[in-house]
């Protein structure tokens, strides 16, 4: 699985243009021999609407998009945001939940709401909060995976479908 770029400070800094080129390069160098997560998140939901329907006309095969950074939105301007985001038939999309980068947490409660919605396939969930990720994965729909970083990995070894990325 590529993921490029791979963190929410690494997408500010690249001009539309350089993303969807980036995003086209690494769908070609790596073609059919795996699957291609697009970072297209934003902190402006029209930037990240016009980023995500890019990723989707290159052929990607998801895409990361991040709880918006810096102007701390309510949980239903989450939901909106997440909402308006998706692809209409491909890619799934990633919700990116990273509060310490982010300064705004993505609350279980809006996670599982937004699990219900089609092509929002799972959530990276960074937050750290074992509560929240357990509420997650015991109350969204089963399809919806959880995925989570190595430094929190084990607690959720337990849960069938945490995976790592």
């Amino acid at each position: 699985m590529s993921c490029w770029p791979a963190l929410p400070v690494e997408s500010p800094t690249l001009l539309h243009e350089e993303e969807l080129k980036l995003f086209a390069e690494v769908k070609k160098a790596v073609g059919d021999k795996g699957s291609i997560i697009a970072n297209t998140g934003s902190n402006s939901t029209a930037e990240a609407v016009l980023s995500t329907k890019g990723a989707e006309k290159l052929g990607v095969d998801a895409c990361l998009l991040v709880v918006p950074y810096y102007n701390k939105p309510s949980q239903e301007g989450l939901y909106q945001h997440f909402k308006t985001n998706r692809g209409k038939h491909h890619p799934a999309c990633i919700i990116y939940n990273i509060p310490v980068r982010t300064i705004t947490n993505l609350s279980a409660e809006t996670t599982i709401k937004l699990s219900k919605i089609p092509n929002i396939i799972g959530i990276k969930e960074s937050s750290g909060n074992i509560e929240q990720i357990t509420k997650i994965i015991s109350e969204a729909k089963k399809e919806f995976l959880s995925l989570e970083w190595r430094r929190f990995l084990s607690p959720y070894l337990c849960w069938r479908w945490a995976v790592t990325v």
